[in-house]
C-alpha cells in the first residue's frame, strides 16, 4: 500500500474533531418518517456520526472504501 501511515491511522496532521454527515432520510425507497425539526412535511435526516481522533490516532486503520458501502 502506499497510503501514508499517518492517514491510515488518522495520526496528526490527519486527525479531526466529531464529524456530523448527513446521511440520507429515515425510512426505506416506499416511505420516509416525516419527523423534521423544521417541519413535519419535510423527511427526518440520518446523521451519520465519525468519532473524534486525537494527534495520537485511531488503534485500527482505516478499512478499503467498499468496506463502508451498504
Amino acid at each position: 500500500s502506499l497510503t501514508d501511515e499517518r492517514v491510515r491511522y488518522e495520526r496528526a496532521p490527519f486527525d479531526h474533531p466529531e464529524l456530523l454527515v448527513s446521511h440520507g432520510h429515515a425510512g426505506d425507497n416506499l416511505a420516509i418518517l416525516a419527523e423534521s425539526s423544521l417541519s413535519t412535511v419535510l423527511a427526518a435526516d440520518e446523521i451519520l456520526v465519525i468519532p473524534a481522533v486525537g494527534a495520537e490516532g485511531s488503534t485500527e486503520p482505516l478499512q478499503p472504501f467498499e468496506f463502508y458501502l451498504e
